[in-house]
């Protein structure tokens, strides 16, 4: 299910430029580094603990799928993966 509170569930309104079944990824609109990207369910979860088997595989897909886009736009000597659970843990929305 959706909240319509939550910047993330209106996934339709966001630059998508990766997408599968169950997840999408654009670009961060307050990037840490050049070509930071954002990827997550396409359902409403409230962290990554909540995600289902099927949603993890989604996500890793489009993972590697902005590797290579990133590969090509950007080279970068190195990558940053990270998850925020909860606020102590960085998690802001």
């Amino acid at each position: 299910m959706r909240s319509l509170s939550c910047v993330f569930c209106q996934w339709e309104q966001l630059a998508i430029i990766l997408e599968n079944d169950l997840a999408v990824g654009f670009k961060d609109t307050h990037p840490v580094s050049k070509g930071h990207l954002l990827i997550i369910p396409k359902q409403h979860r409230t962290n990554y603990f909540d995600l289902s088997e099927e949603e993890l595989l989604a996500i890793n897909k489009l993972i590697h799928s902005g590797k290579e886009l990133l590969d090509h736009q950007f080279a970068p000597d190195g990558y940053n993966i990270g998850v925020n659970v909860g606020k102590y843990g960085g998690q802001g929305v």
